[in-house]
């Protein structure tokens, strides 16, 4: 069997839409990656929706340990507002917060307040010397 694939590769073969085909020895067949292509391209875009919610669901689970479920239920009860500045955010745009120390979810921010807290290392110290910085530096 081996030997016929092999042979029909040297022969240089040609899928039924006339694209080259490449023997693949881990497979022990020949493959036509452009059809391959072009039906993965098919499939992503009949199965779009399908295919975004479930990789958002790897996501959750790989780096905060959640589900979409009970993101849903996080973004309820913050009736889809961002948990520090209060304005209403559509679903995607609002991020999960979480302590890098312990893993422990905070809430759901939006990507400004997000980086805030980045930026500041999640150090309370330097918000409290940023609010006092506001406070005696307002306009007016």
């Amino acid at each position: 069997m081996a030997r016929k694939i092999l042979f029909r590769e040297a022969r240089k073969e040609k899928c039924r839409f006339g694209h080259s085909l490449v023997f693949v020895p881990e497979q022990k067949r020949l493959r036509c990656y452009k059809c391959d292509k072009i039906r993965s391209k098919k499939y992503y875009t009949a199965n779009k929706d399908k295919i975004k919610g479930k990789a958002r669901n790897r996501q959750l689970r790989y780096l905060y340990g959640i589900t979409q479920d009970e993101y849903n239920h996080l973004l309820s009860c913050q009736n889809s507002q961002c948990a520090i500045c209060g304005k209403v955010h559509s679903e995607r745009s609002l991020v999960v917060d979480h302590c890098h120390y312990t893993n422990k979810i905070r809430g759901l921010l939006c990507q400004q307040c997000n980086f805030m807290l980045g930026l500041a290392s999640d150090n309370k110290e330097i918000l409290k010397r940023a609010v006092e910085y506001l406070t005696l530096k307002s306009y007016g």
